[in-house]
């Protein structure tokens, strides 16, 4: 069984990962680095700190396993596409 995250620490890194796209990856360190200087953390502590940071780490690859499936879905509609619509697509490319 997984710990469990208030909603405050969810809001927040959800919020922060939408705010700050680029900012933030599936590392830790960083990730803690990154939410020090926002300074939207000012007066908490340094594990409240730590959670969000841990947090973000699980949004970031929440999605981009999210992006994932939707690349290996638009491939799959591509290849169950028409043979003239694959023509065009081609033409597109080249």
């Amino acid at each position: 069984m997984g710990r469990i995250r208030t909603k405050d620490i969810k809001d927040l890194s959800f919020s922060l990962h939408d705010a700050y796209p680029g900012r933030f990856s599936k590392d830790f360190e960083s990730n803690k680095n990154a939410v020090n200087e926002t300074k939207l953390l000012e007066g908490k502590s340094k594990r409240f700190r730590n959670r969000v940071a841990g947090y973000i780490v699980r949004v970031a690859e929440l999605r981009a396993r999210r992006r994932g499936e939707e690349s290996k879905i638009r491939k799959v509609r591509k290849a169950d596409a028409p043979a003239d619509v694959k023509a065009d697509a081609t033409a597109d490319v080249e």
